[in-house]
């Protein structure tokens, strides 16, 4: 059944309505501009003289699965879970080690900046201790 393009039958038009009345309700053009596209191109191929596009869309067909198909698909799922369970605990005790492991830094990071503090505490008294005994050095020179 050739359809004119040119002259919209009703059944075009009975589409375009009912994608303008799609388009009002959920404010988006696209199911308007996916009829005019179609229009468009059905009627650039009536004057190029080809015959009408029909375009049919099926459901896709279910496929039951056989026994072992079945069978494997749950192996392999058990061994997914399997596989998620061990990953899940082997990254449980990566963090529990990297913690400890950062206490452990942490601990010794704020022993060794005591450290720092006492060490610069007992250079300065050395300094100040250097620096009397080189005064009375100069002291006595001068006296003498």
């Amino acid at each position: 059944m050739a359809v004119n393009l040119t002259d919209p039958s009703d059944d075009e038009e009975c589409k375009l309505a009912e994608a303008a009345i799609a388009c009002l309700q959920s404010g988006q053009l696209t199911p308007l501009i996916k009829e005019e596209l179609k229009y468009k191109i059905q009627s650039r191929r009536m004057e190029q003289g080809k015959g009408e596009l029909l375009v049919q869309f099926t459901s896709p067909n279910t496929y039951q699965l056989t026994e072992e198909e079945a069978l494997k698909s749950d192996r392999r799922r058990q061994q997914n879970r399997m596989a998620a369970k061990k990953f899940r605990r082997r990254q449980t005790t990566l963090a529990m080690t990297q913690d400890k492991t950062l206490q452990k830094l942490q601990l010794e990071n704020s022993r060794l900046n005591s450290e720092i503090q006492k060490l610069t505490i007992e250079k300065e008294l050395w300094q100040e201790k250097l620096n009397r005994l080189l005064l009375d050095t100069i002291e006595c020179q001068i006296e003498t």
